[in-house]
């Protein structure tokens, strides 16, 4: 992990192969979250932003798991209706063919496109 780089604060991890987000905060609050493919993109913009504001900046990777835990999300209240699932699931898929087609590691490519088979090999029912 590196420290706070320049004068301008803003402090950040390279994502480890494990990490699906990078969640941007200034002064401890969340401003952007983005997926893990994204992150020279997010650091880009907290530099900026950093320099512009002199905020303290950091843009953290985090794993589904860490987000989860972060934003205080349950698994159970991501699908608390039928059609909450179908929308759940329809962004899910969606996520996973831009990371298809964006994600500079292949293996980064070959792992969504093996999850997109598994989630459209079921119906995904009225949209």
């Amino acid at each position: 992990m590196t420290g706070w780089i320049d004068q301008h604060r803003v402090v950040t991890a390279f994502p480890a192969p494990r990490d699906s987000f990078v969640v941007t905060l200034a002064d401890g609050k969340r401003i952007a979250l983005n997926l893990a493919h994204q992150y020279e993109a997010a650091l880009e913009r907290a530099k900026r932003l950093a320099k512009q504001t002199d905020l303290a900046v950091k843009v953290l990777p985090m794993t589904a798991r860490e987000f989860m835990r972060f934003a205080d999300l349950k698994a159970e209240d991501l699908a608390s209706t039928p059609e909450a699932e179908v929308t759940l699931k329809q962004e899910v898929i969606d996520t996973l063919r831009k990371a298809m087609i964006e994600a500079d590691e292949l293996s980064v490519r070959r792992e969504a496109e093996a999850l997109l088979a598994q989630l459209t090999a079921t119906p995904l029912g009225p949209r």
